[in-house]
């Protein structure tokens, strides 16, 4: 059964810029997506100060996978410390 992780992240004011994804994240999301482990990534909403965005995992044990990558951790903590040095806030739905 998939795994869908839904991120919302709110900005204080449009005067904080989104976090740039680096192109090692891009490429391991590409890589994720080609073994079938990530089946989706969409961004499924954005205003000036709000993004919503799905990853859809293939099952729990992709979803693991993916999480426990030492490549991806550190690409994903980049984008942590940038949202809380400018105060983005964060929350995390599985299901």
């Amino acid at each position: 059964m998939t795994v869908s992780v839904k991120l919302k992240n709110v900005r204080p004011s449009a005067d904080v810029a989104w976090y740039e994804k680096t192109e090692s994240m891009n490429s391991l999301i590409e890589q994720y997506k080609l073994s079938g482990d990530i089946v989706s990534l969409d961004i499924d909403f954005i205003s000036d100060t709000e993004v919503l965005t799905t990853t859809v995992f293939k099952d729990d044990a992709s979803h693991e996978l993916v999480n426990n990558d030492m490549d991806w951790k550190a690409e994903t903590d980049k984008m942590i410390d940038y949202y809380e040095l400018n105060n983005v806030t964060t929350s995390v739905t599985i299901g």
